[in-house]
């Protein structure tokens, strides 16, 4: 039989399933969307090309980083989503490899020469390589064929989202923001693994991860405006000081790590908060408007 993704090994539902199939469509259908109406500016196939490879780092780091979501908000169902989202990553890179054969007209010669001769379409490339590696081995049948070898494989992950944080960064033109926020949130990914299992739901530690995380973007963006621009590094990190009139990559960071702590203490504390309030109906309210 045909697996469906939306469903189980004994073809039930599973809503959380079925939900992430459809936000992975969404960028897919804007996108068409804005080309169908125009919308793409002069170059509209470079934007696509670029629309769907920052969806696709996107969804690189949203599937690494639902294991630390599954501990800190001690939510299980999320290991469900993460082979989804591992290949609708992969989808993205397959999409925006096809956009850029169809931008430069299905010229190989061109496209092998551009492949094998700049830096950043080579990390490109590997990392797309990886990626196809992880998604062919994700399958049940694969991962039994694997064994143990199936993790070993799949602890490639991260050195995969490093690739591609680079491959993003070197094609950036001028303002490297988003790229710096992608190897802020990598960054942040990776000391959480460092920590212990008793301060991983912490949300001090949690914190704390953040603010290290934020100082590390803020010190990345100045050595990159410094050495490959030639720009004062000192006034790009006094920008990351002075949030205020506009938040820089490690002020966007440190907010998304306030928001995994503010999660974090919501699930925890939430639900208890809630049980003390004197006017919570029981879970059956007709039987009190009854009385």
């Amino acid at each position: 039989m045909l697996h469906r993704p939306w469903r189980d090994r004994r073809g039930h539902l599973v809503p959380i399933k079925a939900l992430a199939l459809a936000l992975l469509t969404i960028p897919a259908f804007l996108l068409a969307l804005d080309a169908a109406q125009g919308a793409l500016g002069p170059r509209p196939w470079n934007q696509a090309i670029h629309v769907t490879g920052l969806w696709a780092e996107r969804l690189i780091l949203v599937t690494l980083a639902l294991t630390p979501l599954r501990v800190v908000l001690d939510w299980p169902r999320l290991v469900f989503i993460r082979r989804i989202s591992g290949i609708g990553a992969l989808a993205y890179v397959a999409l925006h490899l096809v956009l850029y054969i169809i931008d430069l007209k299905f010229n190989w010669a061109q496209i092998l020469w551009e492949t094998f001769t700049r830096l950043y379409l080579i990390i490109g490339v590997l990392a797309a390589l990886g990626l196809l590696a992880l998604g062919i081995s994700s399958t049940d049948s694969m991962t039994q064929r694997l064994g143990l070898h199936w993790k070993r494989l799949h602890r490639l992950s991260y050195p995969i989202a490093v690739l591609t944080g680079v491959h993003y960064l070197l094609q950036t033109k001028a303002n490297i923001g988003g790229p710096a926020l992608a190897f802020g949130v990598l960054f942040w990914l990776l000391l959480w693994h460092l920590l212990t299992e008793k301060h991983a739901r912490h949300a001090l530690a949690l914190l704390a991860l953040g603010a290290c995380a934020a100082l590390f973007v803020a010190a990345a963006e100045a050595a990159w405006y410094g050495l490959a621009t030639g720009l004062n590094w000192r006034r790009v990190l006094a920008a990351n000081l002075d949030q205020f009139e506009y938040i820089r990559p490690s002020g966007e960071g440190f907010l998304i790590a306030l928001a995994v702590v503010a999660l974090a203490l919501l699930r925890r504390y939430g639900p208890a908060a809630l049980n003390r309030v004197p006017w919570r109906l029981s879970s059956r309210p007709w039987r009190v408007l009854s009385r």
